[in-house]
């Protein structure tokens, strides 16, 4: 007779993370993150030309823990009776679990569905999710271009686990394409793709037709983020700029270098500026939906400025 399971455990390798040396277990409500049996270890290598880069080298084969991610830290949170053959509610609580921790703060985080399993039969999964790369996410970032660790302090551990259980019951239906958008963002190797995903994210949260897009993205963001008149007035201009950008690159007339100069804010680049403003959006709004106000396209104009109220 076959056993009928209620909770599964689907389980996401985490890549570029670091904790606290004794947090080894960060436990939040409705999912924790653990140190995997299959840690990896940090190799020094030398290039051609004397610069020497660290990259991620994991354990061999005979010693590999098949129910368990190859990386440092994991993911693991508990699902419902499912069709272990279709991985969408898996993959959709792990992409809100990931946002909830890139909402904190900035920082290039990744993290890919690995398996999902019986509890009761570790190490052996009730069905393994197999990937194309098994070892786990290995972003191009690591290769060109990489941003830092996304690394949590000692002094943020409390923070976080507060602001990560204030955000689990907001109902995120209404942003289901800005948060699917953010979290695409990150696996990205072009720059130009990265600010497609942050533009269509924001066009989402703020756009509900073709006319006049740059304006209403625009103005709606600063008015929704921005309380001082000259900051709104600056951000107004940089996402007008955005939008003119991004239609650039989506009709192959520029590659955009834009992107990467800094002309916002002097200590950022464009696309960070920009992975900043959708973090606060997506924050604003999910804040309001907290406390029973949607914010859609259709309604912010009378919320932001006919002090509407909207359900």
């Amino acid at each position: 007779m076959t056993r009928k399971v209620k909770d599964y455990l689907a389980r996401a390798s985490l890549d570029n993370l670091k904790l606290p040396d004794r947090k080894i277990i960060l436990e939040f409500s409705g999912f924790s993150i653990k140190q995997s049996p299959n840690c990896l270890r940090d190799v020094t290598i030398t290039e051609k030309d004397g610069t020497q880069v660290t990259i991620p080298h994991y354990q061999d084969d005979d010693e590999y823990n098949p129910g368990f991610p190859k990386c440092k830290y994991y993911l693991e949170l508990k699902i419902g009776e499912i069709n272990l053959f279709d991985f969408d509610e898996a993959q959709n609580r792990i992409t809100w679990a990931l946002n909830r921790l890139r909402l904190f703060k900035p920082g290039l985080l990744w993290g890919t569905l690995y398996g999902i399993y019986d509890p009761e039969d570790h190490p052996a999964g009730c069905y393994e999710f197999k990937r194309a790369h098994e070892e786990g996410p290995y972003p191009a970032h690591y290769r060109a271009g990489f941003d830092g660790y996304f690394v949590i302090e000692e002094s943020e551990v409390n923070a976080l686990v507060n602001f990560v259980n204030g955000l689990e019951n907001v109902n995120t239906d209404s942003f289901e394409v800005a948060l699917r958008r953010f979290h695409l963002y990150f696996d990205r190797d072009l720059i130009q793709d990265r600010a497609i995903d942050l533009m269509v994210a924001l066009e989402s949260m703020f756009s509900d037709d073709p006319e006049a897009i740059a304006y209403k993205i625009a103005l709606r963001a600063a008015h929704l983020i921005e309380l001082e008149p000259q900051k709104r007035g600056c951000l107004f201009y940089f996402l007008k700029r955005a939008y003119k950008e991004r239609n650039s690159v989506v009709h192959g007339r520029s590659e955009s270098s834009w992107l990467e100069e800094k002309t916002y804010i002097p200590t950022q680049t464009n696309l960070d500026s920009l992975e900043e403003i959708v973090r606060k959006s997506l924050l604003t709004l999910l804040r309001n939906a907290q406390n029973g106000i949607i914010l859609k396209p259709s309604n912010l104009d009378g919320h932001l400025f006919f002090d509407q109220k909207s359900q």
